[in-house]
């Protein structure tokens, strides 16, 4: 059980600390919505930034960061979802219920997101696809390429949670409190 919480927890640290990173670039998003708001009512151009440019470069961040976050939210247990059968079901109840669908859903969802998500982005990176307007940003293949880091780590986070479902199940009566108070420190509190 310590095994497993010692990986859950690793991974976690990692999704987190990405996360904590990537926030960051919402201030470089703030600058950029401010310019290209500012520059089109005022009438003035930055050289080699259109408005184009920076409204794609707006929703380039708004990918990163929804990708990298995916993953963090999911192992804070922050993300949404219905809770409405489980909440009545004992605390190995809820940790069946989640191994289940990490298994049928969330692993299934991401290998077949990654399979076509790495293809989308590797033809973009072959055909050396750009904007399809022709002031828009080069290199199309860098948010398409995130789009397929971000089902990863994903991938991870599910890896992540399904370890402490199992450490749950796998937990005898002397291991529920140790179990209790770390849910209540760095993991997810199922």
């Amino acid at each position: 059980m310590r095994r497993l919480l010692w990986v859950s927890d690793t991974i976690d640290r990692l999704l987190l600390s990405l996360a904590t990173v990537a926030s960051w670039l919402f201030l470089f998003l703030a600058v950029a919505i401010v310019l290209d708001v500012t520059t089109r009512k005022l009438g003035f151009r930055i050289p080699m930034m259109t408005s184009t440019r920076f409204q794609e470069l707006e929703w380039h961040i708004h990918t990163f960061l929804f990708s990298v976050w995916f993953g963090a939210t999911y192992v804070k247990d922050k993300h949404v979802r219905v809770d409405l059968l489980s909440q009545g079901f004992s605390q190995k109840g809820r940790a069946w219920a989640e191994l289940f669908g990490i298994l049928v859903l969330a692993i299934p969802f991401c290998l077949v997101g990654l399979y076509f998500s790495i293809d989308y982005a590797f033809i973009a990176w072959m055909t050396n696809e750009g904007s399809e307007l022709g002031q828009g940003l080069p290199a199309r293949w860098v948010p398409k390429a995130i789009i397929a880091t971000g089902i990863f780590l994903f991938l991870l986070a599910c890896l992540s949670v399904g370890l402490r479902s199992a450490a749950v199940l796998g937990a005898g009566v002397e291991d529920v409190e140790e179990l209790e108070q770390h849910e209540g420190g760095e993991g997810q509190g199922h």
